[in-house]
């Protein structure tokens, strides 16, 4: 058609079907069920689109004007790579509740999500090479605090996390310092008594699951 569009064959009925009719471009498709992801350039960026197949209905995902990439899908659920923070995150939206949640909030740059039952994988920068990470949806929320106050890494909230936090208080995270990157517990760009009220209430913890 002379631009990039996502297409569909069904083995059972030996029948092709286009699936994205825009003049754009459309890419990267991802199928769950009766679901079809991809990523989208018709706004002038990158969004990333669905299709469902049981209503014949297309619908926008992401909105942001920042550039999404790799979607994928399972169940209800389809993640992404977003670079609405000026580095490259994992985002996730609910079909079943319309929620968009950000799931990755490391400074340094997550790529290529994939998604099973209760479960997020990615490939992960933040040790100066490519790990492997994974979020698990299916621990409530709060205990993902426990790892953010676990300032040092070290696999418990202590008296050397606190440390971490008063010499870097004030700093602006994302500036290029780990440290003060790692001192904003709740990731809201510069480390305060915010950080340390998050520090405090689960001082002790210990085994806290990364984020």
């Amino acid at each position: 058609n002379g631009n990039y569009d996502i297409y569909m064959y069904d083995l059972s009925t030996n029948q092709e079907r286009r699936i994205t009719t825009d003049a754009s471009n459309q890419f990267n498709p991802s199928i769950y069920g009766d679901k079809i992801v991809w990523r989208d350039y018709r706004n002038g960026n990158y969004d990333i689109y669905m299709y469902d197949l049981s209503t014949n209905q297309e619908r926008r995902i992401t909105t942001d004007a920042s550039n999404q990439f790799e979607p994928a899908i399972y169940g209800d659920k389809i993640v992404w790579r977003d670079y609405r923070n000026g580095n490259s995150d994992i985002y996730m939206y609910d079909l079943s509740t319309n929620q968009e949640r950000r799931i990755t909030t490391d400074a340094s740059n997550q790529f290529e999500p994939a998604i099973y039952g209760d479960k997020i994988v990615w490939q992960d920068e933040r040790n100066g090479n490519y790990d492997i990470y994974m979020y698990d949806l299916s621990i409530p929320l709060k205990l993902s605090w426990c790892e953010g106050a676990d300032m040092n890494h070290n696999g418990v909230v202590d008296n050397a996390d606190y440390t971490v936090w008063r010499d870097n208080l004030g700093c602006t995270a994302n500036a290029g310092n780990n440290w003060c990157n790692y001192a904003d517990v709740n990731k809201d760009g510069i480390v305060d008594k915010t950080d340390y009220n998050l520090w405090k209430s689960h001082f002790g913890e210990s085994n806290c699951i990364a984020f």
